[in-house]
């Protein structure tokens, strides 16, 4: 919606394929926007870290908190005090967080996975973590874990029954060609080829059960 040509009203069918020929990515926040998303995260933190001291069922005694910290925004890290001017009336569990940031009304939605949020505003989605400055030194030494490369694997797209496979190990497919085909929920699946390849060992048989993302065949 900042798209120039979003604003002018100049919108067709073809606008994603004409303004993102490379495909849609989305933003990453500037600096000053990164600073707002940061100070949000901090303020949750701060609030759910209360919120468990002054727990009744905790074991150990409240203790006080620290003043720095440090916001993990992507692979940025931003060393912020926990006496920044915001200010909210957020409490756990609310999806929407509402307050003033260095006197700037801000709305934004919060979205929580393990140790970290998720903050979506203004068009802006970024994962938060947030860590004492001892933490944060740590984790940027942690080796970054990337995901298997599996773009010479057919994979199982779903729980099922493989009712077939269509090719043969050192076979070359087209593009589209059948490869194999998986019945989930009573109904047929047809597993195509997305490019020219020439098949390399399978790993599947007809009537065997797969679960999600079981390799069927590999690709040479």
């Amino acid at each position: 919606m900042r798209h120039p040509r979003w604003r002018e009203g100049r919108l067709s069918t073809g606008f994603i394929a004409e303004e993102y020929p490379d495909g849609f990515a989305p933003m990453a926040p500037m600096e000053a926007e990164a600073g707002i998303l940061a100070r949000i995260a901090l303020s949750a933190h701060l609030v759910d870290a209360a919120r468990r001291s002054n727990h009744l069922d905790r074991l150990r005694p409240a203790t006080q908190h620290r003043n720095d910290w440090v916001v993990k925004i992507g692979d940025a890290y931003h060393a912020l005090s926990a006496e920044e001017a915001v200010e909210s009336d957020w409490k756990p569990g609310e999806a929407v967080w509402r307050g003033t940031v260095a006197g700037r009304g801000v709305t934004a939605q919060l979205r929580p996975f393990p140790n970290g949020m998720r903050i979506d505003w203004q068009g802006l989605s970024v994962r938060t973590r947030v860590f004492t400055p001892r933490l944060a030194a740590l984790d940027a030494l942690m080796p970054v874990k990337l995901p298997p490369d599996t773009s010479r694997m057919l994979l199982c797209p779903m729980p099922g029954l493989v009712v077939s496979i269509a090719v043969s190990e050192g076979q070359e497919v087209k593009a589209g060609e059948t490869l194999a085909v998986v019945e989930a929920m009573k109904m047929e699946n047809v597993l195509r080829a997305e490019r020219d390849l020439t098949v390399g060992p399978i790993r599947a048989k007809p009537g065997e059960s797969l679960a999600v993302d079981a390799v069927i065949m590999e690709f040479a």
